[in-house]
């Protein structure tokens, strides 16, 4: 199977796309690969462009032609690099496109450590929350009938007492404005003997 992919088409097109945007680079792996020293700069470059491709589409193409027509670069250029690039990938059972297996095991450690932070930030926001996540009533179960009826009689009652207190101070403020001010002995002589004189 050669993995022949038309220009509409890129590989692993079926699969969902990766959800992290980046992933981790193992400098001293690279750095110490004997496959990795034995490439010239140019094959370098394509091979780093391969992992970029895998990481975001699935899988990379099975041949150079295929590589020319969806990276970029001729296909003189993939033709040449292609036997010290095609020794770092194996194909996929599902439908022969080529996978770096080191970047697949970099790929599950991220989705495991995604998941596991997901799951910690669950368990977290429900320690958290958890003393206000008890509900505050029932909305299923009705209200007992005698809890109506005594609210109804506690309104009524409070009604009650509250007129009765404005009644017993408006009582008090017209006893208090009508009631004839008592008078001093001598105050009430000149007032007797005003009106004697007037008379």
């Amino acid at each position: 199977m050669t993995g022949t992919v038309s220009h509409s088409r890129r590989p692993g097109q079926r699969q969902q796309r990766e959800q992290s945007p980046a992933f981790l680079f193992y400098v001293n792996d690279w750095r110490g690969s004997l496959k990795v020293r034995a490439m010239s700069f140019a094959t370098r470059g394509m091979f780093v462009e391969l992992l970029l491709e895998q990481w975001r589409h699935g899988a990379v193409p099975a041949s150079a032609a295929d590589c020319a027509r969806l990276i970029g670069g001729t296909t003189t250029e993939w033709t040449r690099a292609w036997p010290t690039l095609r020794v770092c990938f194996v194909p996929r059972k599902r439908d022969g496109l080529l996978v770096n297996p080191k970047l697949e095991r970099v790929r599950q450690e991220r989705r495991k450590y995604q998941k596991a932070q997901a799951e910690s930030g669950l368990r977290g926001a429900h320690a958290r929350w958890k003393k206000d996540s008890e509900p505050i009533g029932s909305p299923s179960k009705p209200m007992a009938k005698h809890s109506s009826s005594s609210s109804s009689a506690l309104a009524s009652t409070s009604s009650l007492s509250s007129a009765s207190d404005l009644k017993e101070k408006d009582h008090s403020r017209i006893n208090k404005h009508s009631r004839p001010s008592r008078l001093s002995p001598i105050t009430q002589s000149a007032v007797n003997a005003f009106r004697k004189a007037r008379e």
